[in-house]
């Protein structure tokens, strides 16, 4: 990206600088750049990366610089108002990776770059001032000789009342204030800060004090402790206990300490014998989190053999992509945690991603224990202030390594030599609600590429794209065949539920064996882990007499019956209201709860098991903020024999005590309308299958199903990999699905279905006008074709490899089309969204 140096700024006529200007991009769907003037007083400190304020219209804007250039074509170019950070927000880095982000995921580039910072620092901002010890009143008399308008300034800032350049805008009202403002930072008069006037997101706070520094000299303070020791034996203790601190204290603390009120240090102020100030505080939630020394560990023969390989592309400081394929239970963790001290010991940065916030507590206790605080985690259930604070924690270098979901590939951290996708395969990469729709597995071998940085890629159950990726050489395949201490593979048996007892004519929840299994596990004092897929009591509220089905007013889909406060919810738009007593259609008292979520289970448990501790771990049970970490800390504790939920109890969990996983519906997903369907089915049982079992202890797992010969299943209960990925495979390439062809999915979205379906109509026409080289699947309505009130058609684009690899054909059309409809479906109030290489076509 271009830079500009002031000093090298030729001149022009009456020895004036000529003119500089800055390239705008915004947080919007807006795909060009906007031109802006960069105001004189601004050269020297506006940088490429930076967030500014800048007219736009009526408005006055965020945007992001991308660009500085002295010339430009465009006439009646605005200048920009102010410059809202001391340091760029964006490394070159980051903002080369947004800017590829943009171009494959056809999304803007300002769209890309918001996706990198983290949430409430887009909201308005403010440069707050703080005068340093120079600022004195001799300072401000010197400067009125050279700099008047410095002076005005510094002395507005050293009679109190006045924070921010806005304020001092207002104050003294004339243009030239942000000159005179960075003139007096560079030569050490004020501190700079950037703060959120709007927002959540700003820098936490403490009052500090300490000793004027003129009383330091000649032990000026000793004397003037002696003469009011007596008449005033608080503010004595204050000083004598400044007078040993050279760094600032926090008033709080020292307030504490010498048992003092705050009028007193009040006094002290008014008499200039300290000085009062401000200064950041981090807020890490996980900083209280109890760091216990690692166990003692030999790495296996397999470890160390995979860690060389990994371990010598770091010592190259060269680009490479690893697929580390590990058996559920192999110490895939104990060679990322290696691998980042090598990673470290060498001066550089490393991220590390995990696909679900339920797995963070474990991951953060057991990174912690081998980097301390070196960590900064991120995740959205951390509040905005502490989102903001782990950015900046990364941003200045102050912590190397970063931990989280999705979002924390973009971290911005240089010198970046390392990045662990943890359970590559996971759906939970993808951003799927809002541009960019980027996975974060193919943007971190991105930017790991532009960096020259390692990637390693974790998985018991690898993507089917990454394991052929893997045999074509595209990544290096790493495997460990064996679990730790060559504990055995969990024995599986799949329970075939059509030829289970039916008392009453209602299918049991639980099987015969399943049932032996869990009550053979509680006698020995053991731990069991149930999966069930699907949260709430009952999916569907219907009449045995007229076959009314409660639905969502705003969805097409049934209503979810919640037994808390009986109410039945909408899962997608959260509707919900009372369930009837009788059916609203026929007045039939005869309704019936069909199938069956985590509460139904629960219940049942309950009465099988009333002994027995039972924990359900759901998005119900897990809204509020740490619930996912005292509900795992529970159990992990033993406080629990039963931990019963759904996906996010399936991965990446080691409990030692777990013998025992029981699957309540295997059937759940599988028969999809997605071409994924297979995948994620046997992905699921596999990770889940392997909570089981540990050390000296024989892991098993039940699967029940009415599908017992379904091939997926039959090679998750087996725990053979290889023959599910050779009988996919030979599905993808006969209809030319991922990985031997590239998708591209595209949802026209509306309150009005028929704009809706002509809208889907037309674009579908215009795309089979352009395509050339790849197919038009549809248009059609999605197989949700009503969510939120919004009526939804789905189109899709495929082309196969062999035709064209890199996609970069395709995208562009659906860019161009996109873009020449986009104009009409504003009028109609239709939304058309664009999601490249996707993975949830519902």
């Amino acid at each position: 990206f271009p830079t500009f140096d002031p000093a090298k700024r030729p001149e022009v006529a009456q020895n004036q600088w000529a003119d500089m200007y800055a390239d705008v991009v915004f947080p919007s769907p807006l795909e060009q750049s906007f031109t802006y003037l960069v105001p004189e007083g601004m050269a020297g400190d506006i940088q490429v990366g930076q967030r500014v304020l800048v007219p736009f219209g009526r408005r006055r804007l965020t945007g992001f610089v991308v660009g500085l250039k002295e010339e430009t074509d465009v006439e009646k170019v605005r200048p920009i108002e102010d410059i809202l950070e001391t340091e760029p927000s964006f490394t070159p880095e980051i903002l080369e990776l947004a800017r590829w982000m943009s171009e494959y995921y056809l999304c803007s580039w300002g769209e890309a770059l918001r996706a990198c910072l983290p949430a409430g620092l887009l909201s308005q901002t403010r440069l707050v001032l703080e005068p340093t010890e120079k600022a004195t009143k001799e300072a401000v008399a010197e400067l009125q000789k050279r700099s008047p308008l410095q002076a005005k300034v510094l002395a507005k800032v050293l009679g109190g009342g006045v924070r921010t350049v806005g304020m001092l805008t207002r104050r003294l009202g004339r243009q030239g204030i942000h000159q005179a403002v960075w003139a007096l930072a560079k030569k050490g008069f004020l501190k700079v800060d950037v703060q959120l006037a709007v927002g959540k997101a700003r820098p936490r706070t403490e009052r500090t004090v300490k000793l004027h520094p003129s009383l330091r000299k000649g032990g000026q303070v000793y004397e003037i402790i002696r003469q009011i020791e007596k008449r005033a034996p608080k503010q004595a203790e204050i000083l004598s206990i400044l007078a040993e601190h050279k760094e600032p204290l926090a008033v709080r603390t020292l307030l504490e300490y010498a048992k003092a009120a705050p009028a007193t240090l009040k006094g002290l102020h008014r008499k200039r014998w300290v000085v009062l100030s401000r200064r950041a505080v981090s807020r890490d939630p996980y900083s209280k989190l109890e760091i216990v020394p690692p166990p003692e560990f030999e790495l296996t023969d397999e470890q160390k053999s995979v860690l060389a390989e990994i371990n010598g592309a770091i010592e190259r400081e060269e680009y490479a992509t690893f697929l580390l394929h590990g058996v559920t239970g192999s110490g895939k963790t104990q060679v990322y945690i290696e691998a980042l001290k090598e990673v470290l010991a060498r001066g550089k940065t490393a991220i590390v991603l995990v696909p679900e916030i339920a797995l963070t507590p474990q991951m953060v206790q057991r990174f912690r224990s081998h980097f301390g605080n070196d960590i900064a985690v991120l995740h959205s259930r951390l509040s905005t202030g502490e989102r903001f604070d782990a950015w900046r924690t990364l941003r200045e270098g102050r912590k190397r390594i970063a931990l989280g979901p999705r979002s924390a590939v973009l971290a911005p951290l240089q010198n970046l030599g390392l990045i662990v996708v943890d359970e590559e395969h996971e759906a939970s990469y993808k951003q799927e609600d809002a541009a960019p729709r980027y996975h974060a597995r193919d943007v971190a071998i991105m930017r790991a590429q532009a960096a020259g940085a390692v990637v390693v890629l974790g998985s018991a159950t690898p993507s089917v794209e990454s394991y052929y990726n893997a045999q074509n050489g595209k990544f290096r395949l790493l495997e460990l065949t064996r679990r730790i201490d060559d504990v055995p593979m969990p024995h599986v048996e799949l329970v075939n539920m059509t030829r289970e007892p039916r008392p009453g004519r209602k299918m049991p929840v639980f099987s015969r064996l399943l049932k032996e299994k869990i009550e053979e596990k509680l006698q020995r004092g053991e731990q069991v882990i149930l999966l069930q897929n699907r949260r709430g009591y009952a999916p569907t509220l219907i009449c045995a007499d007229c076959g009314y089905v409660e639905m969502c007013k705003n969805c097409h889909i049934s209503l979810t019956y919640h037994i808390a406060g009986h109410r039945l919810r909408c899962h997608y738009c959260g509707y919900s209201k009372t369930a009837p007593e009788v059916c609203p259609k026929c007045g039939s008292p005869n309704l019936t709860y069909k199938g069956r979520g985590t509460q139904r289970v629960e219940e049942e448990l309950r009465t099988l098991f009333p002994h027995a501790r039972v924990v359900r771990m759901d998005l119900d049970t897990t809204v509020r903020k740490w619930s996912h970490d005292r509900i795992l800390g529970a159990f992990a504790r033993r406080e629990y024999d039963i931990l019963l939920g759904t996906q996010m109890v399936a991965k990446g969990l080691d409990f030692p005590s777990v013998t025992l996983v029981g699957v309540i519906t295997a059937d759940l997903g599988l028969y999809f309308p997605d071409f994924r369907a297979a995948e994620r089915t046997f992905q699921l049982l596999t990770q889940v299958a392997g909570r089981a079992g540990r050390k000296d202890r024989q892991g098993e797992v039940v699967i029940q199903t009415f599908s017992p010969t379904n091939f997926a299943l039959i090679c998750a209960s087996q725990h053979d990999f290889h023959s599910f990925f050779d009988w996919e495979i030979r599905q993808r390439r006969e209809l030319s699905y991922p990985p031997y062809g590239r998708l591209i999915a595209i949802e026209i979205r509306g309150l009005d279905v028929d704009a809706v379906r002509k809208m889907a109509v037309d674009l579908g026409r215009r795309l089979r006008a352009k395509a050339r080289r790849f197919a038009i699947l549809g248009p059609s309505p999605a197989p949700l074709s009503r969510v939120r009130r919004m009526y939804r058609w789905h189109l899709l684009t495929r082309q196969a490899r062999r035709v064209e690899p890199s996609g970069a054909e395709m995208r562009q059309v659906v860019r161009e089309v996109v873009q020449e409809i986009l104009p009409e479906a504003r009028k109609q109030r239709v939304k058309v969204t664009v999601d490249v290489d996707p993975v949830n076509l519902l």
